[in-house]
């Protein structure tokens, strides 16, 4: 009876074993697949790559440093140079006056399709936009910037580089005039009045940059603006509320002004000028005002 018992532990044993081996097997084996499984799917490459919004870059811009007419007319030439141009859209520019406040051309389209004729474009799809732009004798002497835009094909807008240049419209410049000033003689604290005064230039009133005075407190001191500029500019924007001018562009700048409670008082001193873009200055008005109570 009890080596059947023994037999019986024995023959248990060895099955207990075989099962051992067999689950280890089998972990294994489970713990190799799943390493196989993990392996896999980690060396699949993500293939959605967010490109960027603009996949272009500007590599530089060409444009003269002067414009100087010796006829009536004259083009101005410029281009910008970009990598990836099958990103883009269109390119265009906008040509500015010296403050940016006027656009004296704007939507000049630059191309990249080898018309010499209307753009100046040399080779066709070089990357290189470029545009011709014709100048003439009424458009002032001075300053300008040129801006560059790029719209691209996902429909984005961005300026992108601005360039300035000189142009010299041919004529010989003379310098501004101002005339008809119109000013009290004297004013009380707190009270508000206007004054202005004509501007004109021989070569043109857009040649005007700025009209302005210099003032002059009763102890000698001078009065400065926010930015200690002593140049306090008159306008000639139609802004009759703020400014108290009247009409724009009539060539007559004005200003509106009050002297405050606490205000010195006698004798206040205005020395009014003008200057063109070429910086030149006109002649020289002074007036005096007396500040009483």
């Amino acid at each position: 009876m009890l080596n059947k018992i023994e037999f019986s532990l024995k023959k248990l044993n060895s099955r207990i074993k075989n099962l051992r081996v067999k689950l280890v097997i089998s972990c294994f084996f489970a713990f190799f697949l799943s390493s196989l499984i993990f392996l896999s799917c980690d060396s699949i490459p993500d293939k959605v790559v967010d490109l960027p919004e603009d996949n272009y870059s500007v590599i530089g811009i060409n444009h003269p440093q002067e414009l100087l007419l010796v006829s009536s007319k004259g083009s101005l030439i410029y281009s910008i140079e970009i990598d990836n141009p099958s990103a883009v859209e269109n390119v265009y520019s906008k040509i500015l006056s010296e403050s940016s406040e006027e656009v004296i051309f704007t939507n000049i389209i630059l191309r990249d399709d080898g018309d010499q004729q209307n753009y100046a474009d040399l080779n066709k799809g070089d990357g290189i936009f470029t545009t011709k732009v014709e100048f003439d004798t009424s458009i002032a002497s001075g300053k300008y910037f040129i801006e560059y835009y790029v719209e691209t094909i996902n429909k984005t807008v961005k300026k992108v580089a601005v360039a300035n240049f000189t142009f010299d419209n041919g004529k010989n410049n003379l310098p501004p005039i101002i005339s008809n000033l119109v000013i009290p003689d004297s004013i009380a604290r707190n009270v508000s009045f206007v004054f202005s005064i004509k501007a004109s230039d021989p070569n043109g009133l857009k040649q005007i940059k700025s009209v302005y005075f210099q003032l002059y407190r009763p102890d000698g001191s001078q009065v400065v603006d926010n930015n200690s500029n002593p140049n306090l500019s008159m306008q000639d924007n139609g802004n009759e509320e703020i400014f108290g001018d009247l009409f724009a562009g009539d060539g007559i700048f004005s200003f509106k002004n009050s002297f405050s409670a606490t205000a010195q008082l006698g004798k206040w001193t205005f020395k009014f000028r003008a200057v063109d873009f070429s910086n030149a200055l006109s002649n020289e008005i002074t007036h005096e005002l007396t500040v009483v109570e």
